[in-house]
């Protein structure tokens, strides 16, 4: 069996085939024999319908609230990625790190006792 080509299709075109199955009362299978579409797309379209109309189960996202959360998880995600950059390069104005942990990882710190060996004398 040959598979079939994705097609895509209109926002219009897809209201037209819902409108068919929801207000005309026809069945499902057959508007898709009828149109050359896959049932699973028209189950699909009509749930996503009912979603945008209000009628449907609670909890479930309408396709702006879906596009939203899509473009606030990109968002998250690349604001996590910038605040890493910024705790690996946090560095106070005299060259050493905030952090005690993180004074190992330079040259001039190797081990603690060469951390506090650098003490400078004040008021002498």
């Amino acid at each position: 069996m040959e598979k079939r080509k994705r097609r895509a299709f209109s926002d219009e075109y897809k209201a037209e085939v819902v409108k068919l199955i929801v207000d005309g009362g026809r069945p499902l299978a057959q508007v898709c024999r009828e149109m050359d579409l896959t049932p699973s797309a028209v189950r699909s379209w009509v749930r996503q319908a009912n979603h945008d109309n209000d009628s449907s189960p609670e909890g479930a996202l309408t396709e702006s609230e879906r596009d939203e959360l899509r473009r606030l998880r990109k968002e998250v995600g690349q604001l996590r990625q910038e605040r890493e950059i910024l705790k690996k390069s946090v560095v106070d104005s005299t060259g050493r790190c905030n952090s005690y942990s993180g004074c190992f990882r330079h040259r001039e710190y190797s081990d603690e006792t060469n951390l506090y060996s650098r003490r400078t004398r004040t008021g002498f």
